[in-house]
């Protein structure tokens, strides 16, 4: 039931393509407000990304799996479950994800390993061309696709939009891992934190501004 479900929402992205040509529209959220609170929230996960990205030697029992073997050197970040397995084909309206498997997505400082119920498939990160990601169905469901440099085929993950952004930051690490650049990787993310520390503040200067100017109408 569970691929029935993904192969109906892999296939039926042609329509979705296909309306969105004919109207020419683009959907616009309604933009939200940024508060004190979000910002401390999004402060938090970067802190918590920092953390575990400077001591991701040390986490490969918490995220222990039992379906690959980690080579020498390779350390685990993430195992995703519930993921599909994809190819991008070439339909009369273009080109579209195609659903071949469903499984577990491992994420390794080396290498991203599929394992699903009748196919495993390797991608190593030196090889890696991009890992960019798609919306298949909007607020629904991405693919982020794997290309990489000794394969003509595109083969990529498809998830959950909230799965998405987790599985790209610790794929985007394990790139960064495999390439010598974890500590560019980490001193980015520190340079976002420190934006996101004087976003705050600012915001709580201008409420300050606002609550003086107030008073002084009163």
């Amino acid at each position: 039931p569970a691929i029935s479900t993904f192969v109906v929402i892999i296939f039926l992205i042609w329509r979705s393509r296909k309306n969105a040509k004919k109207s020419g529209k683009k959907s616009k959220k309604s933009l939200q407000k940024r508060d004190a609170p979000m910002i401390d929230s999004e402060i938090t996960a970067i802190t918590d990304e920092i953390d575990f990205f400077s001591t991701y030697k040390d986490h490969n029992v918490a995220h222990a799996t039992d379906s690959i073997v980690l080579q020498k050197d390779e350390h685990l970040l993430a195992a995703v479950v519930g993921v599909g397995f994809v190819e991008n084909k070439t339909t009369e309206d273009g080109v579209s994800p195609f659903l071949l498997d469903e499984g577990e997505f491992i994420i390794t400082t080396v290498r991203g390993v599929f394992v699903g119920k009748t196919m495993t498939h390797d991608f190593q990160w030196t090889k890696l061309i991009s890992h960019k990601s798609e919306t298949v169905t909007e607020d629904v469901n991405m693919v982020t696709y794997l290309p990489v440099s000794n394969r003509q085929k595109i083969y990529g993950i498809a998830t959950d939009i909230a799965t998405n952004g987790m599985l790209q930051k610790r794929l985007s690490f394990g790139v960064a891992v495999a390439l010598g650049r974890q500590e560019q990787h980490i001193d980015g993310l520190k340079a976002e934190r420190e934006k996101l520390i004087q976003e705050k503040r600012q915001l709580a200067l201008g409420s300050a501004g606002g609550s003086g100017l107030e008073k002084e109408q009163s």
